[in-house]
């Protein structure tokens, strides 16, 4: 019946099949409804144009649970194996090979999961499995390059269904792809969405678009669908259908042909749409007949009685199908509106069966992993879900996944020596250093290997223990006997010295290393840090350098973050939009790694705007900025910078609500750096309002930290509002030019999983 919800369909059919050949539009957005035949009229579309050479096609559906199309279409591409799958592979291997990448923990995850397959997943011959950490998602970030490499000579056609469902991620991620003038975006848009309605207003009027409202299903279709069931309908018994089913092709179809079955087909047919409800995505008729015979039904029904059944629900429209192309299996999954009861009874069955077979499954994907995962704990069989945490925290390493809350929880409170290394080694890869650092603790008391170590000394280092981070990365510096690990250990040691301001002691460590370090690809991150140190010519001189090395070994995440850390530069010899233009296309060009630290790089682009007068663009990358930091430090900084805009803007309750939220926490800081900001904003703002004695307050406590900063322009700031102290200035555009701190942030951090030494091969407990 597949075929029967797009019938009719051809004007619309050809008309988009020429807006694609004549590859004008890079955004074509159709505006349906729920049930109007989308899917099924994308995959009669994909099916006309996938054996055309000039066109690779994409295709990603959304929905409530699954909200990023990048996750969502490499997910495909990796499950499929199809021939897309074997170039991203080799792609990537040649993008990472082995010899590049760390192999970590092949033996840990065949000791705990018993899996031959789980194992070669780690291996060395594929470096898909095995790049996580800074860059989170980095079979993501391959897709990308991938991606621009075969728009060298093909159009890349992305489909996005329910693109209502788009969540912030994919925000930044498809305005990346729409970067590429080769890469054409077909969305359908089924229902209301906060965030793809702002994505939208966006990029309308930066890329070429086209939009469309999708057919609403009229009387002539009614009546042509009725045919199919040989059935004559006139055009008020039409009109009644259309009006009683709002339009829905699938509950029309329904009406189309009532069940002639038998009382016990009937309850089959109900058990079975109630398994694939609680399945929970596509499934195919074998699989489904599979997780039948984990019931208690098995040897009561018959293959052939479930083979019939599901065709009779199909026929009924309860249910959406796609084929896949490549093995012409047809999936199915119901339709979002079906109305059935699932009582208690139902769900104890069904759910036991599913966790019986997904318990004999050997490849499992992510989803459902965590699906399994959850169908444990809800009927008490958490037994089997120690070896499932695992296998959910190594697909989450090796796809850059987040990992649900409460199995994450639940891996933190295993007692076993596997449990906290895993658990251990994916915090630390995932930027979560703080529980990574206690872990590390725990582990160290049996384990010294050198990568826990490692680990334990950055994570030291970003929690900021700055001397013990100091002493043990010394240790580990002395010891080390690979050029790369040394590069980022004295990196880090770098970052360390700048943050507890002994200044004079990381110009001694760049002096030191600066000729031994030359031969390591991580060269550049050391150049990167180390410029922060110094005067304003010689730290620029440093990062073109970086930007160098990280050009010619296509490192483009170290290339774009390094330009982040230029901004203060360039807003000062350069002019404000040119600055603007290069600081964007990093922020766009970063989107793509990691948007959990994308904030680093909004807070200076929304600095860039401030510069420029465009207030609406400076709030929204700073409150970006605001929202997505996870330390005081970021989110301190953009607070600061958008009190500062509101205050200049004479929108005095703003302005101290924004230090207000943040007021504790700097209070409770050790950063000299972010107090002294701080101090002299709140100065500003009692100054502004006429409260000399507060704004007094508030400059002592500027010129306090500011001492531990040596930043020329506070202590200008400071020396003014002390000079005119008891006076009313206007605080005015000019005086804001003059007096204004930008409070700009630097990107520090490098691939957490490139520490990890190759021979990273946990002792395994019993």
């Amino acid at each position: 019946m597949e075929n029967v919800v797009y019938k009719n369909h051809e004007t619309e059919i050809n008309e988009l099949i020429n807006l694609l050949l004549n590859k004008k539009n890079q955004i074509i957005l159709y505006n349906s409804h729920e049930g109007y035949g989308n899917t099924a009229f994308i995959q009669r579309i994909m099916y006309l144009l996938h054996t055309t050479p000039d066109y690779q096609i994409l295709y990603a559906e959304l929905t409530p649970s699954e909200q990023n199309p990048l996750h969502k279409v490499t997910q495909n591409i990796v499950s499929k194996k199809e021939k897309l799958y074997q170039r991203l592979q080799f792609f990537s291997d040649e993008q990472n090979c082995s010899q590049e990448i760390p192999i970590t923990l092949s033996a840990v995850i065949k000791d705990i999961t018993n899996s031959e397959t789980l194992a070669a997943l780690f291996s060395p011959q594929e470096s898909i499995p095995i790049y996580a950490g800074f860059y989170q998602d980095r079979l993501k970030h391959n897709f990308f390059d991938l991606v621009h490499i075969i728009t060298r000579q093909q159009r890349v056609i992305f489909f996005i269904d329910n693109i209502q469902f788009m969540d912030n991620d994919s925000f930044y991620e498809l305005q990346a792809l729409l970067q590429n003038p080769a890469i054409t975006l077909v969305l359908f848009k089924s229902g209301e969405g906060h965030v793809f309605d702002k994505f939208y207003d966006e990029i309308k009027y930066k890329f070429s678009e086209v939009e469309l409202n999708f057919p609403e299903p009229d009387i002539v279709y009614v009546q042509k669908l009725a045919t199919l069931y040989h059935k004559t309908l006139s055009e008020y018994e039409a009109a009644s259908i259309l009006s009683e089913n709002k339009g829905n092709i699938r509950k029309i179809l329904c009406n189309m042909r009532k069940p002639e079955n038998s009382d016990s087909n009937l309850m089959l047919e109900d058990q079975l749409i109630k398994i694939i409800i609680l399945y929970n995505d596509y499934i195919t008729q074998q699989e489904l007949l599979q997780i039948c015979s984990y019931t208690p039904y098995e040897g009561i029904i018959s293959e052939e009685e479930i083979s019939v059944c599901i065709k009779n629900i199909a026929n009924k429209g309860l249910l959406q199908s796609i084929t896949v192309l490549e093995t012409r299996n047809i999936q199915y999954k119901p339709v979002s509106d079906i109305d059935i009861s699932i009582d208690i009874a139902d769900k104890m069955i069904i759910s036991r069966a599913l966790s019986n077979y997904y318990e004999h499954c050997d490849n499992l994907d992510y989803k459902h992993l965590c699906h399994a995962w959850h169908l444990n704990a809800s009927i008490n069989l958490m037994n089997r879900n120690k070896c499932l945490t695992y296998k959910v925290l190594l697909y989450a390493l090796r796809m850059g996944y987040r990992v649900p809350n409460e199995i994450l929880q639940y891996a933190k409170q295993q007692k076993d020596l596997n449990s906290k290394i895993l658990t251990a080694t994916f915090l630390f890869c995932n930027a979560n250093y703080l529980s990574a650092k206690n872990l590390l603790e725990e582990i160290l008391i049996d384990n010294d290997h050198r990568s826990f170590q490692v680990m334990h000394a950055i994570s030291l280092n970003r929690c900021r223990y700055h001397d013990l981070a100091e002493t043990k990365l010394s240790n580990l510096i002395e010891t080390s006997h690979n050029i790369d690990e040394k590069t980022i250990l004295v990196s880090f040691l770098i970052s360390n010295c700048i943050h507890s301001r002994k200044l004079n002691q990381a110009k001694s460590l760049y002096e030191k290393y600066k000729d031994e370090l030359k031969v390591s690809k991580k060269y550049p991150y050391f150049l990167r840090n180390a410029a922060t140190v110094f005067d304003a010519l010689t730290a620029y001189q440093l990062r073109s350098n970086a930007l160098k090395y990280f050009k010619e070994s296509n490192d483009f995440f170290g290339y774009y973050s390094t330009t982040i850390n230029m901004t203060n530069y360039f807003l000062h010899h350069e002019s404000v939009e040119y600055t603007i233009s290069i600081i964007q296309k990093a922020f766009n060009e970063l989107q793509q790694y990691n948007a959990n630290q994308i904030h680093l790089a909004a807070n200076n682009l929304g600095v860039c705007y401030l510069y420029a007068k465009d207030y609406l663009n400076a709030i929204k990358y700073l409150s970006l900025c605001f929202e997505k930091a996870q330390s005081i430090m970021p989110k301190g900084y953009a607070a600061i910078n958008l009190s500062a805009i509101f205050l200049q803007k004479k929108q005095y309750a703003k302005a101290h609500g924004y230090l207000d939220i943040i007021s504790d926490e700097i209070r409770k800081s050790k950063l000299a750096r972010l107090k002294a900001h701080y101090y002299l904003q709140c100065s500003l703002e009692e100054y502004v309002n006429g409260n000399f004695m507060q704004a007094n307050a508030a400059i002592i406590n500027t010129g306090k930290y500011c001492s531990q900063t040596e930043n020329i322009t506070v202590y200008k700031a400071v020396n003014f509002i002390k000079n005119n102290m008891g006076n009313n200035i206007l605080y005015d555009e000019k005086m804001f030019s003059s007096m204004f701190v930008p409070c700009l942030l630097e990107y520090w951090t490098i691939n957490s999983i490139d520490v990890l030494s190759e021979d990273f091969l946990p002792v395994h407990t019993a």
